[in-house]
């Protein structure tokens, strides 16, 4: 009994499927694909941090560099000539990528456009092209421009300004309060537009195109010995323009302190040429004193150490980061 009980359990195991060999296979197919698995994968050596540092700050100039070349600028308010839109002493960037001459594929995939009326806008002063202007756009190319007693008149209608302010012109003594930020004493009382101001002689205070533009020509003599050709360009351009309109590629340009601001009305219209960009954002509004941009030596050191301590006290924080409009 023992035996056939024997017999039957060998004859059971002879019948089932014999899962030594089907299980052996895949081992030995496997087997290449584990050895190619198992090589070794050439490893590149892993950077210093010094010089991964380096690398990203190297990087960070570069397009620092790029945007301060083609994007943006930085400047700073050294007259009153835009009070009370812009502060003496106001730290801001321009947009200097937007008003770049450009074609027509260009302006349709990059934020190109032209210059509008009541733009702010930074150029270099026709007088001296090292200089930095910053007014607002008034006149635009093919507008009858013209100024009667400080009222602006396009193609014969009034323009009608809100944020002009018609101040006293400068007295003799300091024009700062320290009691508020160093703003121009009056910042709080005096509210902008045409009717809430101080007005003059209107034979001081109106200026005809024509007198406009024989001031562009005056004032562009001297950047003649600079760019002669470029000049006679904008000679040319000024000369073949119908009397009456400002020309193709000039803009009138005005602060809006208007009585405290020299302007357009004084040395004429600024060609396309020489403007740099749109002011776009204060992001630092600075109480400097009046007429800070002239000093020299000792006196230039002394109101750059005086920000150390003197920071706090001067800086206009509710003026700080803010839209230029």
């Amino acid at each position: 009994m023992k035996w056939e009980r024997l017999e039957k359990t060998e004859i059971y195991a002879d019948n089932q499927p014999d899962n030594r060999q089907e299980t052996a296979q895949p081992e030995q197919e496997q087997a290449p694909a584990q050895r190619v698995q198992r090589r070794k994968i050439p490893v590149s050596p892993q950077k210093s941090v010094p010089r991964e540092v380096v690398e990203i700050l190297l990087f960070a100039l570069c397009v620092l560099l790029f945007f301060k070349s083609f994007v943006w600028q930085n400047f700073q308010i050294p007259t009153p000539s835009m009070e009370n839109s812009l502060l003496i002493g106001d730290h801001l960037t321009a947009n200097t990528f937007l008003f770049k001459n450009a074609g027509p594929i260009e302006r349709s995939l990059l934020p190109y456009r032209d210059i509008r009326r009541g733009d702010v806008v930074v150029f270099k002063w026709p007088g001296d092209p090292r200089q930095d202007y910053i007014k607002r756009c008034i006149g635009l190319p093919g507008d009858r421009f013209e100024v009667k007693s400080d009222r602006v008149y396009i193609d014969g209608f009034y323009l009608d300004e809100k944020y002009t302010f018609f101040k006293e012109r400068q007295n003799m003594g300091p024009d700062r309060d320290p009691s508020i930020g160093y703003r121009p004493k009056g910042y709080f009382e005096l509210k902008p537009g045409y009717g809430n101001g101080k007005h003059y002689d209107p034979h001081e205070t109106s200026y005809s195109l024509v007198e406009m533009k024989n001031a562009t020509l005056n004032i562009l003599e001297r950047y003649r010995p600079l760019d002669p050709e470029t000049h006679q360009r904008l000679v040319n351009r000024l000369k073949d323009a119908p009397v009456d309109v400002i020309p193709e590629g000039f803009y009138a340009m005005m602060g809006d302190n208007r009585n405290r601001s020299y302007d357009s009305r004084e040395w004429g219209l600024v060609p396309i040429e020489l403007i740099q960009g749109r002011g776009y954002f204060v992001w630092w509004s600075y109480g400097e004193d009046e007429n800070s941009h002239t000093k020299e030596g000792m006196d230039l050191i002394l109101s750059y150490v005086r920000v150390f301590w003197e920071g706090h006290k001067r800086t206009r924080w509710d003026e700080s980061f803010r839209h230029i409009k």
